[in-house]
C-alpha cells in the first residue's frame, strides 16, 4: 500500500482520472482480503468492503496523510514558509494546495470534538498551524481520530 500511495498527499489536484486509478487500486486490495476480487461475482460494494473490513476510504486516508504533513512542515519552524502557503494570486485565490489543507481541515474539525473550539479553519487557520506545530504527537493522535470508511 506504501508504494501505491506514496506522497499522494503532497499532490495539488486529488480528483478526476488519477483518483479513480489509484482508488480502483486500493480496492482491489482490500476486496482480495474481503474475498471477493472485482473479477468474479460480486456482492458487496466498496463502501460494504470497508465497512466489514474496518478501512477508511482513500479520502479519508489522503485527508490523514495531508494533515499529519501539514505538522511537519509546521514543526520545520521556517516562518518564510508560513508566508508562502498563505500566498494567494493576483486575484485573490489560494494555493490549491493549501485549499485542499483547508477542505480537511474544515472536515476533519466536523467530525472530531477537539478541533469545535477552533474557528472555521477559512477564516483563521493561524490556529491549527500552531496546534500541529507546537504539539505535533497530540495533532496526529487527533487527526487519526477521523474516520470514515
Amino acid at each position: 500500500m506504501s508504494r501505491l500511495l506514496f506522497n499522494v498527499h503532497v499532490w495539488s489536484k486529488f480528483e478526476g482520472r488519477s483518483r479513480t486509478i489509484l482508488n480502483g487500486m486500493y480496492m482491489r486490495t482490500w476486496r482480495r482480503v474481503y474475498g471477493q476480487p472485482r473479477y468474479g461475482k460480486c456482492s458487496a460494494s466498496d463502501y460494504q468492503v470497508r465497512v466489514a473490513l474496518q478501512v477508511p476510504s482513500l479520502d479519508c486516508l489522503m485527508r490523514q496523510r495531508r494533515l499529519v504533513y501539514l505538522s511537519r512542515l509546521a514543526c520545520s519552524d521556517h516562518e518564510a514558509l508560513w508566508a508562502l502557503l498563505m500566498q494567494r494570486s493576483s486575484v485573490g485565490e489560494m494555493l490549491p494546495w493549501v485549499r485542499l489543507v483547508l477542505n480537511d481541515l474544515r472536515i476533519v474539525k466536523a467530525h472530531v470534538s477537539a478541533l469545535s473550539l477552533l474557528p472555521d479553519p477559512f477564516d483563521d487557520c493561524s490556529q491549527y498551524w500552531m496546534a500541529a506545530r507546537n504539539h505535533p504527537n497530540e495533532w496526529r493522535c487527533i487527526v487519526r481520530r477521523y474516520f470514515t470508511p
